[in-house]
């Protein structure tokens, strides 16, 4: 008997119950599109975060942030300690493979506007902040030198706020008023203080700016977005907007970002910074940075590892549902071989040898799971068009992270061999059985 007859006869043997042949395959085509879509999606996510991130942040970058300070035994938290300065960018600007440098201040503030308002963050900037983090002005201008030297009251304004703000209007020109909270203690005891002894006292104090630009819209108007900003020169924000000093006095700054002069050189840049901040904080053998230092590597490793063990999440829960299918597949050709006990004897009394009845049943098992997988890849393939279409683009971390779903004919190819490998894997028992039947006793089986 050749290939295609035995093919035949298989596939009557199983579609003979079209119910059954359903629900054995219901577990094959669940398993096989949760492979394909889970693969698409994380494939597709963490590509798009990582242009989307590149895009956002930029792909050179390192950065510095305030770390941990201890105080009499006692370590706060990352972020609290006050020691980063224009100064100290100033002086990583000088190190070898350093391609641009752009320190940050920044505050939370409410901006008000031809009567509607919105709580944002302002960062006080200077012009390296454009090209560090690959900014567009899509109207107007960018902060320049100029501006920094006269502490000149202007302002840029991110996407989000813009619109917010002016909604359809051009903003360009127009004057905003920003409100800046402010603590100061009291001399006379006033405002709440430990004791009565030191008051605190918050108020909120209104500057206007003239809106100068309009960045590129980058991303979603979360907390963190680039486009939920208000820039300001970073000199006037010093002196005119919102103070901020270390405790020797020195202009104080939230983070600098340094622009590596390539992607190999990110490691070498950020070997270099600690030595150099160590020597100009004064810090001693043995204690701890006031600083953290980070770069993109790092922030895409974490993504890289992040989607690996999504991919292996993803894999799991396919795998059971695939386990679940292959076991469906083996008892529904174990109750076969029971239900067909005599016609096996009357093949195997008429000349049939234990190969034609061991490749019989395995092509039955083989033929469930090539359906199950091809029924599987269409299910599959048809969710990740319909996601793609419905979702090209998504916010994560403030960012608005392009989406590319598509199924790659590895991950194709891939589930076809799974389901093929199932169908041997769930036959083979029952196929052994079959086989081995003896003749007589089966032909007298009722």
């Amino acid at each position: 008997m050749n290939l295609s007859n035995e093919l035949w006869i298989g596939w009557r043997a199983i579609s003979a119950n079209k119910m059954r042949l359903i629900l054995t395959l219901l577990g094959i085509i669940i398993g096989i599109a949760a492979v394909v879509l889970l693969v698409s999606l994380t494939e597709g996510i963490g590509s798009g975060m990582v242009d989307g991130i590149e895009e956002a942040v930029g792909s050179n970058l390192v950065w510095v942030y305030p770390g941990a300070i201890t105080e009499r035994g006692v370590t706060t938290r990352v972020g609290s300690a006050k020691t980063l300065t224009i100064d100290d960018a100033e002086a990583i600007s000088n190190l070898p493979y350093v391609a641009e440098v752009a320190p940050v201040s920044q505050t939370s503030v409410q901006v008000n506007a031809a009567g509607n308002n919105i709580y944002t963050t302002m960062q006080g900037v200077t012009p390296e902040f454009r090209s560090v983090r690959s900014f567009s002005v899509t109207d107007g201008r960018f902060i320049s030198s100029y501006d920094l030297e006269v502490k000149d009251k202007v302002c840029v304004l991110g996407d989000y706020v813009a619109k917010e703000v002016f909604g359809d209007a051009d903003p360009v020109g127009e004057m905003v008023r920003v409100g800046i909270q402010t603590i100061t203690t009291s001399k006379d005891g006033s405002g709440s203080g430990v004791l009565g002894l030191v008051g605190l006292k918050t108020e909120v104090k209104s500057r206007h700016l003239k809106v100068i630009g309009v960045l590129e819209k980058k991303g979603g108007g979360g907390e963190n977005s680039p486009d939920n900003v208000i820039l300001v020169p970073i000199t006037t924000m010093a002196s005119r907007l919102k103070p901020m000093r270390t405790p020797k006095g020195e202009d104080r700054v939230s983070i600098i970002w340094v622009e590596a002069s390539g992607r190999d050189k990110m490691d070498a840049v950020k070997e270099e910074i600690p030595p150099l901040l160590r020597e100009r904080h004064y810090l001693r053998e043995g204690e701890d940075d006031d600083f953290v230092v980070d770069n993109m590597a790092q922030v895409l490793d974490t993504i890289s590892q992040s989607m690996e063990m999504l991919s292996v999440l993803a894999g799991f829960i396919a795998g059971i549902s695939l386990l679940v299918g292959g076991i469906g597949i083996m008892n529904i050709m174990l109750v076969s071989v029971t239900e067909r006990t005599r016609e096996i004897g009357i093949r195997k009394a008429v000349g049939a040898k234990r190969k034609n009845i061991l490749s019989q049943f395995l092509i039955e098992s083989v033929l469930i799971g090539v359906l199950g997988g091809i029924i599987g890849i269409i299910v599959g393939w048809g969710a990740v068009f319909s996601l793609s279409k419905l979702f090209s683009h998504t916010n994560m971390m403030g960012l608005d992270v392009p989406v590319t779903l598509s199924v790659s004919p590895v991950v194709i190819v891939i589930a076809f061999v799974v389901s093929v490998g199932i169908g041997i894997i769930a036959g083979i028992y029952p196929a052994f059985r079959a086989a081995r039947l003896n003749p007589v006793e089966a032909i007298r089986y009722e």
